[in-house]
């Protein structure tokens, strides 16, 4: 969808113009009514694009690609990320958010009449800066879920509440990358063409966008580090548990296999000692009870039972 929206607060010459979830026509659309290239309609367009900034001097456009979170799933705590296009060039702003992240386009609504925003240098940088915060909802969610499978956990350790763990960690493993890569594209933003064309108040917003991004990436760092070493304790748990059963079943195995060797050797059809006796089963019983005794003591004394 194309919606083109006036901002009051910027030069009448300059509209922004939101794109969300565009189909083949609209992407047309925007080629043949404002100029946009294929090429700079490919790294908008691309789901999987990295975080980068890019100044195209012959079609005078400026490309931001920046990271924000993306749930996957709405019954479980499990992110990705996904990158959202701003495009300035010839007096409009685009914005791309082709996944319709909800979150992101309330974002860009609250912009539309932002008295602060001035010029398209503002609006750029405002939205680099919710988009920053967007991801502290989604951490703090994650710390909650990762604090109910924490003491879920110390009760028991159910394959369930391992996959939501799981989706935690890979959930964390993106907010990592993109962060940083986010955090990158900012500290690189004072020399690009972007940042020379930026007025001392501009610059000291842009410092904000980057203090901000830093302090994302440090809790998504934080985070990071308590479920990993919370998943790695549980690791070591399972492992243990699973070291104490395969420890018992081997135990139990040579003490069990101690009356079928008795009874075994008794069986065989050849003369043995007392197999005319008919109380010759006592005996050996008598004996099997004598070495399951003896073999049980002789783990107990190793402590390895």
């Amino acid at each position: 969808m194309i919606t083109v929206h006036t901002m009051p607060a910027i030069a009448t010459d300059t509209s922004w113009i939101e794109i969300t979830a565009p189909t083949a026509d609209e992407v047309a659309k925007l080629k043949a009514d404002y100029g946009l290239t294929d090429e700079i309609l490919k790294y908008a367009l691309d789901p999987n694009e990295r975080t980068n900034y890019d100044y195209d001097l012959f079609e005078q456009s400026e490309l931001f690609v920046y990271h924000v979170p993306y749930r996957i799933d709405a019954d479980d705590v499990h992110y990705i990320t996904a990158p959202i296009s701003l495009i300035y060039q010839g007096n409009y702003l685009f914005t791309f958010n082709v996944r319709n992240i909800e979150r992101v386009n309330r974002d860009f609504a609250a912009l539309e009449n932002n008295a602060e925003i001035t010029d398209y240098a503002n609006c750029i940088l405002m939205a680099l800066l919710k988009m920053s915060d967007e991801f502290i909802p989604a951490l703090e969610e994650i710390t909650a879920t990762r604090n109910d499978l924490d003491q879920l956990l110390d009760k028991q350790t159910t394959n369930e509440n391992l996959h939501r763990l799981s989706h935690l960690a890979q959930s964390l493993a993106y907010f990592t990358s993109a962060t940083n890569n986010n955090e990158i594209l900012l500290r690189a933003m004072p020399k690009a063409h972007f940042g020379e064309q930026l007025d001392a108040v501009d610059q000291e917003r842009l410092d904000d966008v980057l203090v901000e991004a830093k302090q994302v990436a440090q809790m998504t760092a934080t985070e990071t580090e308590v479920t990993d070493r919370i998943s790695n304790t549980f690791n070591n748990v399972l492992n243990n548990n699973l070291n104490g059963i395969m420890k018992f079943m081997t135990i139990w195995s040579l003490v069990l296999a101690i009356p079928t060797i008795v009874t075994g050797f008794y069986g065989m059809n050849v003369k043995l000692p007392f197999s005319n006796v008919s109380s010759a089963w006592l005996l050996v019983i008598g004996i099997s009870l004598f070495f399951v005794v003896w073999m049980i003591l002789m783990f107990k004394r190793r402590h390895m039972l």
